[in-house]
């Protein structure tokens, strides 16, 4: 019996490859916005150089040396980098914030408490598991983020357009 009941308390710990599932999706969701965070604010950055001159001048006094001929470009970039880090970190994202909170507190009691064998850890882990495997990664993420950052990317870069070829 001993062995029995083993085999069914290690078996029903298969909510973590469920987890981890949804976990990867949101990784790749946070990447995402993280590369468009980054996109907009270093061609906000650039569009401001441009209002300036820095480009024009850096170019002109150091076009036989291209990476300080492109310094301001280089230069926006490394910000954006930094300050969509930034942004990233102050979001503090949390892979258990997505489900509905009967199932957060769930999850997170299962994840928790995922070494300790016991009857009342198995029955909570097939119900974790159980309402897991119904969800649908690209559901219960928040699209509308991806839409509003992408739209505002084609804004910025369109502003930044308009900027170089005129004759401001």
């Amino acid at each position: 019996m001993q062995n029995f009941q083993m085999n069914l308390v290690e078996g029903s710990y298969d909510f973590i490859a469920q987890l981890m599932r949804i976990a990867k999706s949101y990784k790749q969701f946070e990447t995402l916005v993280w590369a468009l965070d980054m996109a907009v604010i270093s061609v906000a950055i650039y569009a401001v150089m441009l209002l300036i001159g820095l480009p024009a001048f850096t170019r002109f006094y150091w076009q036989g040396f291209y990476p300080f001929a492109e310094s301001p470009a280089i230069f926006s970039l490394i910000a954006g980098a930094a300050l969509a880090t930034l942004l990233r970190r102050r979001r503090n994202p949390d892979l258990f914030n997505l489900f509905d909170r009967e199932l957060s507190e769930k999850a997170r009691t299962a994840y928790d408490n995922r070494n300790v064998k016991s009857f009342f850890m198995q029955n909570l882990a097939e119900d974790v598991k159980r309402r897991l495997v119904a969800i649908n990664p690209s559901r219960i993420l928040n699209w509308r983020e991806v839409h509003i950052r992408a739209g505002l990317l084609i804004v910025v870069l369109g502003l930044t357009a308009f900027i170089s070829y005129s004759q401001i």
